[in-house]
């Protein structure tokens, strides 16, 4: 569940951040599209725990609401894709898993392949939700002294793996956001040189 956590947190700011080279605009899109999707949950969450005529309803409304009016002022129009999302200048807010599979073919330095990318999402999501097969999967039953004993199947290679995708997402995604602020690196490259020494395959060589 940590694992999964990290790589769609980081997942979403590496895509409201984009592409520098891109056009401003762009990024402001996603941010609204962030900020509404947020603005949204946060307003029908209210309404269920609290009731629809709680002051907390009425203020994540109120708060729904002007962001809409501020999105239509500044992106007037608006139209919808092929899945019936709202686009913003053709930016529209990906699910959990596209956003994913996007991090982890197109922001990693040793991108993974889409298919790979996309399963390796849905299978820490079968182990995150109480899907069965992938839960019972974890654990296998030897006879050891005449008794039924379970083993554990998840090995340090597992936890390995998954802790290069956390890191590898979360070292991409920092640099990112240092850059898009233009704040010192220092810091960032005594990180690099951290994970160069304790996970050494993990990030390109500069000449590669």
């Amino acid at each position: 569940m940590l694992f999964r956590n990290i790589l769609e947190h980081c997942a979403r700011v590496g895509w409201a951040l984009g592409n520098p080279e891109e056009p401003v605009e762009h990024r402001l899109a996603r941010a609204y599209q962030e900020d509404l999707f947020s603005a949204l949950e946060a307003k029908k969450n209210a309404g269920r725990l609290l009731g629809t005529d709680s002051e907390a309803f009425r203020t994540m409304a109120r708060a729904f609401r002007n962001c809409k009016e501020e999105i239509a002022t500044v992106f007037p129009g608006g139209w919808t894709d092929e899945d019936g999302r709202r686009l913003l200048v053709g930016q529209a807010l990906p699910s959990p898993e596209e956003c994913i599979v996007w991090l982890l073919t197109a922001l990693l330095s040793r991108p993974l392949s889409p298919d790979v990318a996309s399963g390796t999402y849905g299978y820490l999501s079968n182990l995150s939700h109480p899907t069965l097969h992938c839960i019972a999967g974890l654990w296998s039953v030897e006879e050891r002294d005449g008794l039924a004993t379970p083993v554990l199947n998840v090995s340090l290679k597992d936890h390995d793996d998954h802790a290069h995708l956390a890191v590898g997402a979360f070292y991409e995604v920092l640099a990112n956001v240092i850059t898009y602020h233009g704040w010192p690196g220092e810091s960032h490259r005594d990180l690099t040189s951290a994970i160069d020494r304790l996970l050494p395959l993990l990030l390109k060589a500069p000449e590669e």
